[in-house]
């Protein structure tokens, strides 16, 4: 499975990592979900919820859950256009948005995003079913920045935001 590592097989888990990543592992097990996860992704849930197996596991448990309901695994290869229902041109007009090829000082990704006086929400989403292909679109996009931090065995991304012109009002207009 591993959607944030599937590229490394290395274990970046410090010492105390380590009892986390089998702790939560163990607990899964007992719960009758054992999980086949690279250490990277199981450490990340262990972290989340500061090296506390059984609340890592509850948290894992709905994500994965979540994940299946979705088909998440399956779908997030499909091309953006088929996820958001419409041209992904419509979508940046709204709300420009790209994981640029390059990264900080640390290497983490760099997403910038502009939240600006275009940003018209009644104008992409005009119906209910628009605002769900909107939603699908976030977890597929955040998909492709985990790729792209996997690719560079990085851990974390840094996201600008340029919010010049923003207001709450633009969300209804």
């Amino acid at each position: 499975m591993g959607w944030l590592s599937e590229k490394s097989t290395k274990s970046r888990a410090p010492p105390d990592g380590e009892t986390a990543v089998a702790e939560l592992r163990a607990e899964m097990a007992r719960r009758g979900s054992p999980i086949d996860l690279p250490t990277d992704d199981v450490l990340r849930f262990a972290k989340a919820r500061k090296l506390n197996a059984v609340k890592a596991a509850d948290m894992l448990q709905a994500d994965l859950e979540w994940r299946q309901a979705r088909r998440v695994e399956e779908r997030r290869d499909e091309p953006a256009e088929d996820i958001l229902g419409k041209p992904i041109a419509a979508l940046q007009q709204v709300l420009p948005h790209v994981c640029s090829p390059g990264v900080d000082k640390l290497g983490r990704p760099i997403i910038f995003k502009h939240f600006g006086g275009q940003c018209s929400f009644s104008r992409l989403c005009p119906d209910r079913e628009s605002v769900d292909r909107l939603c699908e679109y976030n977890w597929w996009v955040n998909e492709q920045y985990c790729k792209r931090l996997a690719a560079l065995g990085a851990e974390q991304w840094v996201v600008v935001i340029d919010a010049k012109g923003w207001q709450p009002g633009l969300i209804d207009r």
